[in-house]
This record gives C-alpha cells, structure tokens and sequence, in this order.
C-alpha cells in the first residue's frame, strides 16, 4: 500500500490528497507516455495549483536541493501500475515504482492559452527523474544526485478524443498525446543500500528552446558532472532547457530491501 504524506494545515495538504485520486480522462493505448486532459482543475483554481507544488517541492527540500524557485506553468502526473503514482510526496514501496510509469500533462498557466505553450507545433519537451538523495561511490553516509531517467524531444499534438466535461474556462486543457519522444536514457531504480535514509525521486518536465538537443548524460551518478553536488539543474542550463512541472515521491530503503513485506 502507499501512503500519502501530507503537511497539516497547509494548502498543499488538501492539493496532495487531490492528485493522489488523477486519472487521465483519455488514456492513449500502447504509449507508454499519455498526456491527457486532467480533471484536477475542477476542484482547485490553476493559481491555487502552483502554488502547492511550490509548498510542495520547498517543504520536502526539493527546492533548492535539486532545482531553483521557478513558477509551474504544467501540471505534471506520473502514473505507475496497479494504482500508484507520486503526488508530491507521498510515500511508494520499491515493487510499485521499478517499472517505467506513464505520463500526464496538464496546461495551468492562466495567462497563457494551451496553443502558446503545450500544443504549439514547434515546441519540444524533455522529462527526466533524478535522485538527489543518492550515494556517491566514494562515500555511502552522503548524498549525491542520480540520473534515473531522460526522454527528450517530446511533441505534444492534439487528439481527436473529447474531453468528457466543461471546465468553464475559456482556456482549458486539450486532451493531448506526445510523439517523436527520445529516451536518452532507459528508466532505472536502483535498489537502495542504505538502510535508514529515503530518498526522493524527482520527475521534472522542461520546454525545450528549440535550439540546443539535449545530449545524454555521459553517467548517471552526479550525471556526469563529477561532483556530488550536480545534478538535473546543471545538466538541464546545459541544454538551455526551461522548468515548468513537477511531480516527486519517496522510497524508504528499508522498503526497497524488503517490498514483499510491506504489502
């Protein structure tokens, strides 16, 4: 079972409890990365939206330990089998998370129409998940970040489906499917070692500028940079790619050592 970790009295307590229940309207059978409309934006106003994923990523120290204050401009679902999926720091077992999950965008930039940004023809988005609570080679007591999984060149097109209710907003997300995406790197999750620490593993969703091809990282620990303190943001300035969504959760190691006893 998961658990959802939420922090009393907080905006975000009630916005973690609502991503907990995403499910994409239009599921794109096959594609193992389904972008579709998100009914979330029902019941919290866009603005409201942002702001807790900021609460969010700054509570659990997401913000700065793996990328700098920005403002979410999409809102970035990560749905793994059988029901699991991170939100923001909830808590999966290691047997929920080891297989690659699918994916779900939401426009909630309320000053921008969704042609602007997602659904322009010539924008490309990258998504990668990143373990900033990883330990170096040299020293297992410390923390390093980890490379767990990039795709890059990801274009969003509009589908034929319909969305199945009216948000009332003149502006609302499409449903949408990616395609030309690239994985630079295959999805990997590392079973943990240590046995007292968690580890955060954060999904991150850029735009692309339209310039610069995001090039794999040449290793996964410290993604290539060969210090332990860098990781998905400098690799990311690299490329001069622009942070717009996230979404994070935690593995316990002692859960990643023994999943088949926490079921």
């Amino acid at each position: 079972m998961s658990t959802r970790v939420m922090i009393p009295g907080s905006r975000f307590a009630a916005a973690a409890d609502n991503l907990a229940r995403w499910r994409p309207y239009v599921s794109i059978a096959g594609n193992p990365y389904s972008f579709a409309h998100n009914p979330l934006i029902h019941r919290m106003r866009l603005a409201t939206i942002s702001q807790s994923i900021l609460e969010a990523m700054k509570s659990h120290k997401v913000i700065p330990d793996v990328v700098d204050d920005f403002v979410p401009s999409s809102l970035l679902s990560v749905d793994y089998a059988e029901g699991h999926h991170a939100a923001l720091g909830n808590t999966l077992q290691y047997s929920e998370a080891r297989d690659l999950p699918k994916f779900s965008i939401t426009h909630i930039n309320e000053q921008e129409a969704p042609t602007q940004s997602l659904l322009s023809p010539s924008q490309r988005f990258t998504i990668v998940m990143t373990d900033p609570d990883a330990p170096p080679t040299s020293d297992a007591h410390k923390s390093s970040h980890y490379a767990n999984f990039v795709i890059s060149g990801i274009r969003v097109t509009s589908t034929d489906a319909v969305t199945e209710f009216d948000t009332g907003m003149p502006d609302s997300p499409e449903t949408v499917a990616p395609a030309n995406g690239q994985v630079l790197l295959d999805y990997q999750l590392p079973i943990l070692d240590v046995p007292t620490r968690r580890h955060r593993y954060v999904f991150l969703l850029y735009r692309e500028d339209g310039r610069t091809v995001p090039k794999t990282p040449p290793e996964r620990h410290n993604w290539g940079f060969g210090s332990a303190v860098a990781g998905a943001r400098e690799w990311a300035s690299r490329y001069g790619l622009t942070l717009v969504g996230a979404n994070f959760f935690y593995i316990h190691s002692e859960l990643a050592m023994q999943p088949e006893q926490n079921n």
